[in-house]
């Protein structure tokens, strides 16, 4: 499972277990098969898996999880007809793969999507083809978020992706009247309170920190902090300093993201993050996530102790 802001941003999409794209989407199937090239010959062979993932998500218009992990983050339209006449581009993609490429949709920026055989996810874009995943919801999930893609090359081979983050456990509150600050105050405390009682457990050796402010659709500041060594508080005065100077005025909305690695060589190989969101009206959100190849994170003695003090921690809010 990936991180929230895709399911999120999926959910806010219409999506929902067990979908069914509404009948019309069929039409837009045929449709995209009608389309010939120039020799008059239709180069589209509608695969099982891209009758599948259309099936289910065809029709959703996915906004994207700003301001992106690792790269943009991309939102898109779930719609073949989009991209049903680049049949000179998808049937050499077709040969390189080895695979039947069918058209699933187009991005905000314009550049297109595929589904082949396998129900691998691809874009279309600038430097050529991008490989964004092995299922559709892994392919979709990296590219709204913003993680990392990899490039495909000539002999349609492209590097190992590193596996996207799975969520481990997720809060969310409503500060009382009384708390007191702006978003940014409130969230840096909140975030420094998770990384002492994440360190206390043995699970997350907190390094950097990111810290994202939206402003009225502006995003004043999007900036990594590094933590060293010294106390915590320290650190969050003198990131809310910066802050404070970057932005000028309380921001909306907040997004901290906390990064690092357990202490301890006992637990599962991999990253731990924090992810905590603020608004101005005292909403907030709080997720761990994890992101390596342990299969089951959850059942480390170190996550269940960070898991109960965060849960009585939560409750007090």
């Amino acid at each position: 499972m990936t991180a929230p802001g895709f399911r999120t941003a999926l959910a806010s999409a219409g999506w929902h277990p067990g979908r069914t794209a509404p009948a019309h989407v069929r039409t837009w199937l045929l449709e995209t098969m009608a389309a010939v090239s120039a020799d008059g010959v239709s180069p589209w062979g509608l695969s099982a898996a891209a009758s599948r993932v259309i099936g289910e998500f065809g029709g959703l218009t996915i906004r994207p999880v700003p301001p992106g992990a690792e790269a943009v983050a991309h939102g898109c339209t779930i719609d073949p007809r989009a991209a049903r006449h680049a049949t000179a581009g998808f049937t050499e993609f077709a040969e390189r793969l080895g695979a039947r490429v069918f058209p699933l949709g187009v991005t905000d920026d314009g550049a297109m999507l595929a589904v082949d055989e396998h129900e691998r996810i691809f874009r279309l874009g600038q430097g050529g083809w991008w490989y964004l995943g092995s299922s559709a919801p892994e392919g979709l999930a990296r590219l709204v978020e913003g993680h990392r893609p990899a490039r495909v090359d000539e002999t349609g081979h492209w590097e190992q992706l590193r596996p996207l983050p799975r969520q481990a456990a997720a809060w969310s509150w409503q500060e009382h009247a009384g708390a007191g600050g702006s978003s940014a105050d409130r969230g840096l405390r909140t975030a420094m309170v998770v990384a002492f009682l994440l360190h206390r457990a043995g699970l997350l050796a907190a390094r950097r920190l990111r810290f994202t402010a939206v402003d009225d659709g502006r995003v004043p500041i999007d900036q990594v902090f590094r933590l060293g060594a010294g106390n915590l508080e320290e650190h969050a005065a003198a990131i809310l300093a910066e802050v404070g100077r970057q932005c000028g005025r309380p921001a909306e909305t907040v997004r901290i993201e906390l990064h690092g690695a357990s202490p301890s060589a006992a637990e599962p190989a991999g990253d731990w993050s924090c992810v905590l969101t603020t608004s101005g009206d005292g909403r907030t959100g709080l997720s761990i996530g994890f992101r390596g190849e342990c299969a089951v994170p959850e059942a480390s003695p170190a996550f269940g102790a960070a898991l109960s003090e965060l849960n009585t921690w939560v409750e007090g809010r």
